[in-house]
């Protein structure tokens, strides 16, 4: 029998360091893997497909962070999901992975051999249930929507969006790069940490209602041009999601704001 092979594993931990010791590790043990230490990057990793398995390390207690790439692969995939412990063996916290999706949880005290060979069991396990759907971003035109005369466009030098009928949405800057960021991971959930870190420059905390309020203001914005309100979506426990406008739901006339 042939050696088996193994799409790309991603490897997600907020110590570069330790994400990138755990992915060579894998890698030597013929699961070839990416680390990555940066939420946006990883979910960014997240929409080229097929891989085998999400691994997400974490230390202490499980965090946000990590949560939050688990519910973002849950939202649009069954892809493998594993939960490593690299310092706690707290019951409590494998649970909380267990219910946000994990397909295993693993407890620090494992040796390394143990967590290649549980990696690979899940794996396995998979292959033999229903095949996991890739992570590849929904099938939307180039541009957010077309009519029959011109498409929505996202005017860089203006910093604005302008409507199928020439007229500008009149965005503010923060609407502006909220929906210039959610567009470029059209179909991906997007969690409020990196939304905070790219138009705001500054963590979210879970009090912080500011990326929310943009949310709330661009959809008022929109709607006199689009019927859709759930082109943006919110995704619980994560942040948002562009799902692109559809050319049925596009008002076609010219309106102004």
């Amino acid at each position: 029998m042939g050696r088996q092979t193994y799409d790309p594993f991603v490897v997600y931990d907020v110590d570069g360091k330790r994400a990138g010791q755990t992915a060579a590790y894998l890698t030597e043990c013929g699961l070839p893997a990416e680390a990555y230490s940066q939420v946006d990057e990883a979910l960014e990793r997240l929409a080229h497909a097929p891989l085998s398995l999400v691994l997400i390390n974490w230390a202490g207690a499980v965090p946000q962070q990590a949560l939050q790439i688990l519910q973002s692969v849950r939202y649009v995939s069954n892809v493998p999901c594993v939960l490593r412990a690299v310092e706690s063996n707290d019951d409590a916290h494998r649970v909380t992975g267990f219910n946000a999706g994990a397909d295993d949880c693993i407890p620090g005290d494992f040796t390394d051999q143990e967590v290649i060979a549980r990696i690979r069991a899940v794996v396995r396990r998979a292959r033999f249930t229903v095949p996991a759907p890739t992570l590849t971003q929904p099938s939307f035109p180039s541009t957010m929507a077309k009519t029959n005369c011109s498409p929505w466009r996202l005017a860089i030098d203006q910093r604005d969006l302008i409507a199928p009928c020439g007229t500008p949405c009149g965005l503010s800057t923060a609407e502006f790069d909220f929906l210039y960021y959610l567009n470029r991971r059209r179909g991906l959930p997007v969690p409020r940490t990196v939304l905070s870190e790219e138009i705001f420059r500054r963590p979210w905390y879970p009090e912080d209602r500011a990326i929310d309020n943009v949310a709330a203001r661009l959809r008022r914005r929109l709607a006199p041009f689009c019927n859709d309100p759930n082109m943006i979506k919110a995704v619980r426990g994560v942040g948002y999601v562009f799902t692109g406008i559809r050319q049925q739901d596009i008002i076609n006339k010219q309106s102004t704001l």
